[in-house]
């Protein structure tokens, strides 16, 4: 009996989302709320060559106007809660017909949350198209759910190489460097990559 490809989700990285979106609250609240207090107190900070009041509150205008806008860019983030490993697209043409079987047998492992199983058959359906980005995707996300953090994102660099407005692709990579590889600053380099390719679906 042949397997049927429903769009099955599969949840990515229980409970860091949560994690994540504690990470850029602190991140991005607090600095908002501290700059609030000094301007409500009238508070200045000592400096060396100190500018005059107009451009200090030009500049504090500005710092509170860019942490809100962040803040919001966040917010939309955290609306984009699951991933889902990809199903073949078995409508190609031209397909070398081995590929096409390695790439069922890993989405329907995949789908069963045969985890290792899926891999094996990603990485042999790679063998007859290494720049195949939907692969690399999937490979990328199957790698973090065992925990292989390092090697999925090799994958995702790999399946970004194909296709630089896939937006899963940066979001997997942000709560991946937030809540496992704990690199900040990669985290929100690929957090706001994310939110510039979903801009256009707001």
């Amino acid at each position: 009996m042949p397997y049927t490809y429903s769009r099955k989700k599969m949840r990515i990285f229980p409970g860091r989302l949560m994690i994540l979106s504690g990470f850029w609250v602190i991140f991005l609240i607090l600095p908002l709320n501290n700059v609030c207090a000094r301007e409500a107190a009238g508070e200045t900070e000592n400096q060396p060559d100190r500018s005059s009041p107009a451009e200090d509150n030009l500049a504090l205008k500005k710092r509170i106007k860019e942490l809100e806008r962040d803040k919001s860019l966040l917010e939309s983030m955290l609306s984009l809660r699951q991933a889902q490993i990809r199903q073949p697209d078995l409508a190609l043409k031209g397909e070398n017909p081995d590929k096409i079987i390695h790439l069922n047998l890993g989405y329907a492992y995949g789908s069963k949350e045969r985890i290792e199983e899926a891999i094996s058959e990603y990485q042999k359906a790679l063998e007859y198209d290494p720049k195949d980005k939907d692969i690399h995707y999937n490979l990328g996300f199957l790698l973090s759910r065992k925990n292989r953090y390092k090697e999925a994102i090799k994958e995702y660099e790999k399946s970004i190489k194909g296709s630089a407005e896939d937006r899963e692709v940066y979001y997997n990579m942000a709560v991946i460097y937030a809540s496992d590889l704990k690199d900040q600053n990669s985290a929100k380099k690929y957090m706001e990559k994310f939110l510039e390719t979903s801009s256009g679906d707001r």
